[in-house]
């Protein structure tokens, strides 16, 4: 039996403020829960066009070869984001659906639960790496039965 990685944290190159307990504070760490059977709806939404992209890019399997992520290396985030681009499916709409996943009490700010106006003040380029770590941590991994 493999165990799957419940939670991962994510640090920040730039702090979020914001306030607790009466104090305004500057965060750098994000806690990210796996997705429960809760999350279900985002989920099958985000892995049906995580497959997608990867069958997509099957037949272009030299576009990853370039960069050095052959059939037999493990995708990092970064990779993982770089394909689902590639592959042309609609990332407006993946990002919409893993924003709205992370905030159904998925996400924290050192110990503040995550809530859309912290999550928007999340650079893009962050969020994007955000999003790379997480598809890697949770989807790719649950997939493939192996930790990150």
């Amino acid at each position: 039996m493999v165990y799957m990685l419940h939670e991962f944290e994510f640090i920040l190159k730039e702090p979020i403020k914001y306030a607790s307990k009466g104090q305004e504070n500057l965060g750098f760490r994000l806690t990210l829960k796996a997705p429960t059977a809760k999350h279900r709806e985002f989920l099958i939404k985000l892995k049906q066009q995580f497959f997608k992209a990867l069958a997509g890019l099957r037949d272009n399997k030299s576009a990853l070869d370039d960069k050095g992520t052959g059939a037999d290396q493990e995708l990092d985030g970064t990779q993982v984001l770089m394909m689902l681009y590639m592959s042309g499916i609609d990332m407006v709409d993946f990002q919409n659906v893993m924003r709205a996943m992370i905030l159904q009490g998925l996400g924290n700010l050192d110990e503040v639960p995550l809530t859309g106006y912290l999550l928007d003040q999340v650079d893009q380029n962050e969020f994007e790496r955000l999003i790379g770590e997480y598809i890697t941590s949770f989807l790719l991994s649950s997939w493939t039965g192996t930790l990150k």
